[in-house]
């Protein structure tokens, strides 16, 4: 894969496996699906976007190119009633698209000078990175990249260019998640089980607050820990150790644009230069978006004390 040399870069690991591969892919992803037995919202939200079909605009493919880069998460400052809340955005959500962009742009100069070509994949990342080798399943359904921790994006392409080493390999956990329930202990919803690495993903948080409904009871506001998804288990793993302290972006909402936030009932209620300094968070790109970050963000401004005194609620310690 010598032609790959834009993915030939400090920071970056990848691996390439065979197509021939795709069907076997479907039929295990499948086949955990029944083990979890997802609602339906559920199954619409993240399961009916996938695809395994060849793509039409590559009928040959050949080669499927799976690719983490390290992604920190973010720190988001809020001032509201006189009191700093530093909030946080996990790894996987800012800058996702334009990354898969740039990436597609990166390989296409590779590939076309010699006649082959790049598209994207609605594959099941997870699963296609642990079986390329790339990484490692956690007993909390999410994925490991060796230096990374769990602090990374997964993006993949189809590709029409040859494999000369296919790389396949069967499902495997970490080997520390054998003895460390880490995650287990500090899941506020028990959604985290321990035979395996399937877990009871209509309990996870991260279900909850990336729709539009309200929140079921069930779960305590004090669960709540991030403006989108859920940090609880990634931070307190021990495989993020030297990882886990690292940040992406910093970014600082004075009172008055806290209140501008919660006051907007859509992002275009929101001045140009605001916006723009919202936008940094990628998470409000349509209507649903914003009334979801919106909700949960109030959720969390009220889940610490009202004090009129000043300090700062984290958290994470």
């Amino acid at each position: 894969m010598h032609r790959l040399k834009s993915l030939n870069q400090p920071g970056l690991k990848y691996k390439v496996i065979s197509f021939s591969h795709i069907d076997e892919m479907e039929q295990e992803y499948f086949s955990i699906l029944q083990r979890c037995n997802p609602d339906k919202k559920l199954f619409d939200r993240y399961i009916s976007p996938l695809s395994f079909k060849i793509p039409e605009s590559i009928p040959d493919a050949q080669s499927i190119i799976t690719i983490a880069l390290p992604s920190y998460h973010s720190e988001v400052c809020f001032k509201y009633s006189g009191l700093d809340y530093n909030l946080f955005i996990p790894p996987t959500y800012v800058g996702y698209d334009d990354t898969v962009e740039k990436f597609l742009n990166f390989i296409s100069l590779d590939l076309e000078p010699e006649g082959y070509m790049a598209v994207k994949t609605k594959l099941p990342q997870k699963l296609l990175a642990v079986h390329s080798g790339l990484a490692y399943y956690g007993k909390n359904n999410i994925t490991y990249v060796k230096g990374f921790g769990s602090y990374f994006q997964l993006f993949s392409f189809y590709t029409n260019l040859p494999v000369k080493e296919d790389n396949w390999y069967q499902l495997r956990m970490l080997e520390r998640c054998n003895t460390c329930n880490a995650c287990i202990n500090v899941c506020p919803t028990g959604a985290i089980n321990n035979s395996s690495f399937i877990i009871n993903a209509s309990r996870c948080i991260t279900f909850f607050n990336e729709n539009e409904n309200e929140f079921p009871e069930w779960i305590e506001p004090q669960a709540h820990n991030s403006l989108i998804g859920c940090m609880l288990c990634q931070h307190y793993c021990p495989e993020n150790k030297n990882v886990r302290q690292r940040v992406d972006q910093k970014i600082d909402f004075t009172e008055e644009e806290t209140l501008q936030i919660l006051n907007a009932k859509v992002p275009e209620e929101l001045n140009s230069d605001f916006r723009r300094k919202v936008d940094k968070l990628d998470l409000i790109g349509t209507h649903t978006r914003f009334a979801d970050f919106k909700r949960n963000l109030l959720i969390l401004l009220s889940r610490s004390n009202n004090k009129k005194t000043r300090f700062t609620t984290q958290v994470f310690p």
